[in-house]
């Protein structure tokens, strides 16, 4: 008998399509790893999660060892909700600021996956505690041995158990805190109430960490599920009967290899260890097609079906959500088929002792024993091998009482299931196809979890705040030496000339070269990068590049650019001591160029291991500041003071050379670029002084200002502004109009002594004729 189709309006417009949010973790910068998104969620928020936690796994613990626990995680709960709630309140607020739906979702997932890693770290320890005990000599005769020798098994047989119950409680907790408020600070800030769908946050998959066993499997699904080859008659007989209100793709079979993993599934990240064991599930359950599209159909709803099917309640058919009230029929004949098709797969044994597992196994006071029970309830195992089982779960239990009593109960149900049998396919229908929207909905939840990278670690934090990648959201004084957001840097960068003939020299009369550059550069350089606030990104016996950040906030974060001049100044007067001891010795002397550049964006920092590979702007015109021109330096000579100038290369007709038209001439100076000049106006006051040198009668304009180092420590900077001249033959010519101008950082002290005296002589006349012109009172 065909069915009697309604129209496709009829039955399918009424029913509910979920509305499930992408998951956007993709748009979030790359960490240092270039793969990951780093996410730092503070101290606060880490160490409530992981106390709670542990307190969790030994409660769970304790029983099995007939121990008590040493804490009560009741205790420890209020903590946690508490930051958990301070914590969600700073990253909504982000997310608002920033308008990035993303960052919320980035929250949620990273709460969830720092929930995971704590149970499994909990676990991890107290199974190297117990290997540790057993490893002391004086226990391996003792009773205490044996008794550590049980701990590891019991351990071995529950460890998943422990983790999943761990887990699914620290969820509904978080869930809890959801409904009483969060969802709806949520709501009345961004006008959402789940970024991430509730469904998806709580799905069972997520902490059963793969399929799970049946002991912790049957606390959300039928245990005929539990099996992979039931699963899959299952959903067939179900889209037999559906065949003709199916979407498209659902039933497509996958061309996939059959030893491929799944890519939605699979990943490397040691957090989801039992994941990749459900892409046989995945391409078992659902199709690619069906996975490609998302959540988009009704077949999505689980309650969809079971109202197709009458429903669960006892008056069945229940009307379901349809404003017309005549399609009884319809349910009536699609749960039939349904019950034919569950029928032709031979497994409605296994499906009514699943649903009968439930109802009889909390009253029967056996541990660990759900497996061999269901299995009992199947006709797999007789009364003798039921017996066996038990005797490594529940070794008191009286096999044959035990017997009895389920069988008493299994009949007694299933003489009460008869009637109900329509509802009962209802309900299986319901719970196949939940299990299919919680596989659907694990593949994107597992591809954002495995993008995410928690941090807690105090140099991989640093290296991903310098990369300006580190998603926080937990306030910055959480986070120990944490400033504001990075928003600029200055490079300082030193070329040195002569060091291969130094050490060559060195080697030559027995001396030692490394204790020579460690003594008077290379150790001193590690108190000035501390002293700075500095950091090395590079150190070459010819080349050495360092860099000061500048971050959102105040004080030395606001210096970037003054204490990389600072810097500057003292690492000339560091190779000036190397210098002094190599002449004391009789050896060759160093030359070298310094610049300062700077960049209003943050420095990139790729990574070759722990290394960082810098990409910076700055970094590529300090490389060119830095330089000595060949010819400027054979034919070159500045008056006194001056150890930088810069030139424009003239043809023989007084052109510009369209090929390197500048030219630097850099010895023992540290030159400034008119960015690192700019900023450093905007962090400190810089005052306008000009002086008459003496040798040329000519006038040099100065900038003249202080900073304080990290210690605290005051600072002169002058700065002296250039004119860039022009060079022809071998003769430097003045430009003939005011041209482009340069910037010296002045490291000749007598003139920076001199400046110094001008401007205090300077403020006392004025603080003088002040106090004479005020009144006497």
């Amino acid at each position: 008998m065909s069915l009697p189709k309604p129209g496709d309006d009829a039955v399918l417009g009424a029913l509910s399509r979920p509305s499930i949010p992408n998951l956007q973790i993709d748009r979030l910068t790359p960490g240092t790893d270039g793969r990951h998104v780093d996410v730092a969620l503070g101290p606060p928020l880490d160490k409530a999660t992981r106390m709670y936690v542990g307190a969790l796994v030994q409660e769970r613990l304790a029983p099995l060892w007939n121990e008590s626990p040493a804490m009560s995680s009741d205790k420890l709960a209020e903590f946690f909700r508490e930051q958990v709630r301070q914590h969600h309140q700073t990253a909504v607020a982000m997310a608002h600021d920033d308008a990035a739906m993303e960052q919320i979702q980035l929250f949620q997932l990273s709460l969830v996956k720092l929930v995971m890693q704590h149970a499994d770290d909990e676990l991890a320890r107290v199974r190297a505690d117990i290997e540790d005990e057993r490893a002391l000599r004086d226990q391996q005769m003792s009773g205490k041995a044996l008794r550590l020798h049980r701990h590891v098994a019991l351990l071995g047989r529950n460890a998943a158990h422990i983790r999943y119950r761990t887990v699914w409680l620290v969820l509904r907790e978080v869930n809890r805190l959801d409904h009483a408020g969060m969802r709806s600070l949520r709501q009345s800030v961004l006008g959402r109430s789940w970024p991430v769908a509730e469904v998806m946050l709580n799905n069972p998959l997520l902490a059963l960490n793969g399929i799970g066993s049946l002991r912790d499997f049957i606390e959300h699904y039928p245990a005929a599920l539990h099996e992979l080859s039931h699963a899959r008659a299952l959903t067939e007989a179900l889209f037999l009967a559906l065949a003709d209100w199916l979407p498209s793709g659902v039933v497509e079979r996958d061309r996939t290899r059959r030893n491929s993993p799944d890519l939605a599934s699979r990943t490397d990240d040691p957090g989801l260890p039992g994941m990749p064991l459900l892409d046989p599930w995945f391409r078992a359950l659902v199709s690619q097609s069906e996975r490609a599209a998302g959540m988009r159909t009704w077949l999505d709803d689980p309650d969809n079906v079971t109202a197709l099917l009458g429903g669960t309640g006892s008056d069945w058919p229940a009307a379901g959500p349809w404003a017309r009230r005549d399609l009884s029929n319809l349910q009536r004949q699609l749960n039939t088929r349904f019950g034919r098709a569950v029928a032709r797969t031979g497994i409605q044994r296994q499906v009514e002792a699943g649903y009968a597992l439930n109802a009889i196994y909390p009253s029967l006071g056996l541990r660990d024993a759900e497996a061999v029970v269901f299995d009992y309830l199947t006709g797999k195992v007789d009364t003798k091998s039921l017996g066996r089982r038990l005797e490594t779960t529940s070794p008191h239990a009286d096999p044959v009482q035990v017997a009895r009593r389920i069988d008493e109960r299994f009949k007694v149900i299933r003489r009460e299931s008869g009637s109900q049998r329509q509802p009962q396919l209802a309900r299986l229908a319901g719970d196949i196809l939940r299990l299919r929207r919680d596989l659907k909905l694990l593949a994107p939840t597992l591809a954002a979890l495995a993008r995410i990278r928690l941090l807690d670690d105090p140099e991989e934090l640093r290296l991903s705040r310098e990369n300006n990648s580190l998603q926080l959201f937990c306030k910055q004084s959480q986070l120990s030496d944490l400033r504001g957001s990075l928003i600029g840097h200055a490079i300082v960068r030193v070329d040195l000339r002569g060091a291969n003939e130094l050490v060559a020299g060195m080697a030559h009369r027995g001396l030692n070269p490394s204790a020579h550059f460690s003594r008077f550069l290379y150790d001193p350089l590690f108190s000035l990068l501390k002293r700075f606030d500095a950091q090395k990104i590079m150190v070459e016996a010819g080349t050495l590049v360092l860099a000061t950040l500048q971050h959102t906030g105040e004080g030395g974060a606001q210096l970037a650019v003054a204490r990389a001049c600072a810097l500057a100044k003292c690492l000339m007067e560091q190779i000036a001591a190397l210098n002094g001891e190599s002449e004391r010795l009789g050896l060759s002397l160093l030359e070298c160029s310094l610049a300062v550049a700077f960049d209003d964006a943050p420095p990139v920092f790729l990574y070759d291991q722990q290394r960082p590979v810098l990409v910076s702007k700055a970094n590529t015109r300090a490389r060119r500041m830095s330089s000595c021109h060949a010819l400027l330096h054979r034919s070159c000579s500045l008056p006194a003071g001056q150890r930088v100038c810069v030139a424009t290369l003239l043809d023989a007709e007084g052109q510009s050379q369209r090929r390197e038209q500048t030219l630097r001439y850099n010895v023992n100076g540290i030159e400034l670029d008119a960015p690192a000049f700019a900023r450093l106006h905007a962090e400190i006051a810089m005052r306008k002084v000009r002086l008459r040198d003496p040798r040329s009668d000519k006038s040099i304009q100065l900038y003249v200002g202080q900073c304080t180092d990290g210690e605290g420590d005051l600072h002169w900077l002058v700065v002296r502004q250039g004119t860039v001249k022009l060079w022809m033959g071998r003769q430097l010519i003045e430009a003939p109009e005011q041209g482009a101008a340069f910037y010296e950082v002045v490291v000749d002290s007598a003139l920076v002594e001199r400046v110094r005296e001008r401007l205090i002589a300077r403020d006392q006349a004025v603080e003088s004729k002040t106090n004479a012109g005020s009144p006497i009172y």
